[in-house]
């Protein structure tokens, strides 16, 4: 027996991608975790050391200055860690995914127009996107379609530009043309 998989091939990328972020989160979320561990303990037993160091001798007290040293150094290997997963969590968090906005995007084609390309960029600010655009081209059998589309595109929610060059329209019949939609990100989470 042969499994199916019904998912378009895009679909599928983005799961895979999401499993290997998910993954990664997990095991920086248990690596955090674990430091935390680390450190409450080295804190406890710094604890329990610095009460009892009015009974220690010279010697063992170097060694607990020793050990207070490597504390620190840990301390700040933790904090390092923190601040790494602290920035791995805001680009999960922020990340862009184009399943949903595509699955729209597809649903507007009108009968008659082929897509031929596709590029997707997104214009960041630290790790948040400020702005998405979506660039595409192909060629419709009749300037109808194209008109038609450009209409359905700029109904697409989050949709905040259309850019359709005049040279879309020049021919009647299979036209080739090239449109670039411009994206709120703002809105990519939001359903209706």
């Amino acid at each position: 027996m042969h499994e199916i998989n019904l998912l378009p091939p895009l679909r599928r990328l983005t799961l895979r991608r999401e499993v290997v972020i998910n993954s990664l989160q997990y095991i920086l979320s248990s690596v955090v975790y674990a430091c935390l561990a680390v450190t409450l303990t080295a804190g406890a037993t710094w604890a329990l050391l610095g009460a009892s160091t009015w009974r220690l001798s010279a010697t063992d007290q170097s060694q607990i200055g020793s050990a207070i040293s490597e504390y620190q150094q840990l301390r700040d290997e933790i904090a390092e860690h923190n601040a790494l997963l602290e920035y791995v969590q805001s680009l999960s968090n922020n990340r862009l995914t184009w399943t949903d906005f595509i699955a729209d995007f597809l649903a507007t084609i009108p009968p008659g127009v082929e897509i031929g390309g596709m590029t997707g960029s997104a214009v960041m600010q630290g790790t948040m996107p400020q702005e998405v655009i979506f660039t595409f081209n192909g060629q419709a059998a009749a300037r109808g379609g194209l008109t038609l589309f450009a209409d359905r595109l700029r109904l697409l929610k989050g949709v905040t530009q259309v850019v359709a060059p005049n040279s879309n329209l020049i021919k009647r019949e299979n036209p080739l043309y090239q449109f670039t939609i411009h994206l709120d990100p703002s809105v990519r989470d939001q359903k209706p």
